[in-house]
């Protein structure tokens, strides 16, 4: 549904983008992820047409963009961006009315009473959107993108105005799209990425780090790490063990115990002499856990040896 091949960009000065390359797969939620200014933004406006690339070549659902996408490639995309912004004069539903023109819906009046349902907007439906708070807009934004049932759902930040229950309610949605459409979704919030995408790509600095299946991506980043919950009498003790086993790598001291991770090649001595001598030594343990690591954890540590790469590369010209 994406393609992108060797992308460059420019604004002024900086490159902004640097020979970019991924795939989105039809039917499939990526996560778009990358700190403040690493370019996630501007390529989506690359993806809509609103910027030209310096280089390199975009296809969306088959077809080559150019300047912009067709008037029938627009008809089967929907953007949402971080603050959507409506005319203050129109009222919600007016809103909605204006975004089914500019498609074409011929009876959208029913759908959109739904989502606008769906997402308990139905009863400011007639109010002035200039009267909307933020996390409102925001609602209201997702209903226009997905009121002409897009094949391609480009989200920029959806969820960052919303509440808890707002932010799970969306989640939510979007999950049950996939299979059914595309959805291409940048966020800040990873535990939101790890809930809902099957495939990651990130970037960094206009450079793409990873493309991988989420799945593929957690299992190669897995290392042995466990959580040993202790009795608080029992704190000392523990600690004192652990810091002289040969198969303790890291110890990290937490409220009700330790995370500690595994020497390579050890965690036969550690699961049963390690846990063996924390008993003898009159340790209560209470509970003794894998601690599987969460898409924040890698996402950091691939920045991280990004940079060290680029430091490397940069000495090594």
């Amino acid at each position: 549904m994406i393609q992108v091949q060797a992308l460059n960009k420019k604004i002024g000065k900086i490159d902004v983008l640097s020979n970019l390359s991924f795939q989105v797969p039809k039917g499939s939620i990526s996560g778009f992820l990358g700190p403040n200014g690493a370019g996630k933004t501007t390529t989506i406006k690359l993806l809509l047409g609103l910027l030209v690339p310096d280089s390199g070549s975009i296809r969306l659902l088959g077809e080559e963009i150019g300047r912009a996408p067709s008037v029938a490639l627009r008809s089967k995309i929907s953007y949402l961006p971080q603050d959507p912004i409506f005319p203050d004069q129109l009222s919600g539903r007016e809103v909605l009315a204006l975004v089914a023109e500019n498609y074409s819906l011929p009876s959208a009046h029913r759908r959109a009473a739904e989502l606008l349902a769906q997402f308990q907007l139905e009863g400011d439906a007639s109010r002035k959107v200039s009267s909307y708070s933020r996390g409102m807009k925001q609602k209201l934004g997702l209903v226009a993108a997905l009121l002409p049932q897009p094949q391609l759902l480009l989200l920029d930040e959806p969820v960052s105005a919303l509440d808890p229950a707002g932010r799970h309610q969306v989640l939510a949605l979007v999950a049950q799209l996939a299979g059914k459409a595309t959805v291409f979704l940048s966020s800040h919030i990873l535990a939101d990425i790890q809930r809902v995408a099957k495939r990651v790509i990130i970037i960094n600095k206009g450079r793409k780090l990873v493309e991988e299946n989420l799945e593929v991506l957690l299992s190669c980043h897995r290392q042995e790490y466990y959580r040993l919950q202790v009795a608080a009498q029992s704190q000392k003790r523990a600690e004192l063990v652990l810091k002289k086993d040969r198969a303790v790598a890291e110890l990290v001291s937490q409220e009700k115990g330790f995370l500690v991770r595994v020497n390579p090649g050890q965690l036969g001595h550690f699961r049963s002499i390690t846990l063996s001598s924390l008993l003898d030594a009159g340790v209560e343990l209470l509970d003794f856990t894998q601690k599987d690591p969460d898409l924040e954890e890698i996402f950091f540590k691939i920045l991280e040896e990004g940079e060290r790469n680029a430091k490397s590369n940069s000495l090594g010209n």
